[in-house]
C-alpha cells in the first residue's frame, strides 16, 4: 500500500506518517490500531505493532478483534464501539483504559 493510500484511508497529515515511517513519532494505542485497520493486518500482526495484547475479556478489544479478523474499516469499527457506548478509536488514549 503506498503512502497516499495509506493517508488516505485513515485521514492523517502526510507529514504524519512520514514520521512515523521515520521513527520520529511515536503513536499512541489508538493511532497504531487505526495504522492496523488501515494496513488490513492481521491479529497477530497487531498485537506485535502494539507491542501489547488486545484482551479478548475486554468488551471494546473483543469489538476491535472482531473488527480486525472481518478486516473491518477504521469507521465501521468507530460505528460498532460507539453502538456499544465505548471509546472510539479517535478518542484520546489516556481516555481508554482498560
Amino acid at each position: 500500500m503506498s503512502t497516499a493510500e495509506l493517508q488516505q484511508k485513515i485521514g492523517i497529515e502526510r507529514s504524519y506518517l512520514g514520521h512515523l515511517r521515520a521513527g520520529s513519532k511515536h503513536p499512541g494505542r489508538n493511532k497504531v490500531i487505526v495504522l492496523c485497520l488501515a494496513a488490513e493486518l492481521s491479529v497477530e500482526e497487531t498485537q506485535h505493532a502494539l507491542l501489547s495484547t488486545l484482551y479478548a475479556r475486554n468488551r471494546r478489544d473483543a469489538i476491535l478483534l472482531h473488527c480486525i479478523e472481518k478486516r473491518l474499516g477504521v469507521n465501521e469499527a468507530n460505528d460498532l464501539l460507539d453502538d456499544y457506548h465505548l471509546a472510539t478509536l479517535h478518542a484520546d488514549d489516556e481516555k481508554v483504559g482498560r
